[in-house]
């Protein structure tokens, strides 16, 4: 499990291609500039938050996020099936 963690946290903190619209250029609207950004590491993050918005981070978005994610990997891998027709249940 160590591992696994060790892993999703240098995912997490990859650098990465951004592409974001540039609203600072008023002479061409709609002009997409692309980046690569690095996220900075602070020890207060939480491993698997939703928000990168550290007010706004609550448990219970987690929860109800990490629950969505689950059920799209129960169905990719084809155990999503519910449980006594019951949708939220599986």
């Amino acid at each position: 499990m160590a591992q696994q963690l060790k892993l999703w946290i240098d995912y997490k903190y990859r650098t990465r291609r951004v592409s974001h619209n540039d609203q600072l250029n008023t002479t061409s609207k709609n002009k997409i500039v692309t980046e690569y950004r690095t996220p900075i590491k602070d020890n207060s993050d939480l491993v698997f938050a939703v928000y990168q918005n550290k007010a706004t981070t609550k448990t219970l978005s987690l929860y109800q996020d990490l629950v969505k994610s689950f059920a799209k990997t129960l169905d990719r891998i084809g155990k999503g099936a519910s449980e006594d027709g019951n949708e939220r249940r599986r």
